[in-house]
């Protein structure tokens, strides 16, 4: 599985830390892309491809993200 970053979104806008986020497989994101990270959290995409070393956890405790998300326009 693949590691992404990416931080929440208040006012539309990225804000507060990047939290670390398993990408479903078959799932591609790029950074700048919308994700769904939780039930009602949208964030955007910091970082992808990133290395187990750079997540301060074990990868057991990180969450999958729910899908790409697409902003109303």
């Amino acid at each position: 599985m693949k590691i992404v970053k990416a931080k929440f979104l208040r006012n539309g806008e990225p804000s507060g830390r990047e939290y670390s986020y398993l990408l479903p497989e078959g799932m591609e994101l790029a950074v700048g892309d919308y994700a769904l990270l939780r039930k009602d959290g949208v964030g955007i995409i910091t970082a992808v491809d990133v290395d187990k070393s750079e997540v301060g956890c074990p990868l057991d405790k990180l969450k999958e993200l729910l899908g790409k998300y697409e902003p109303e326009k």
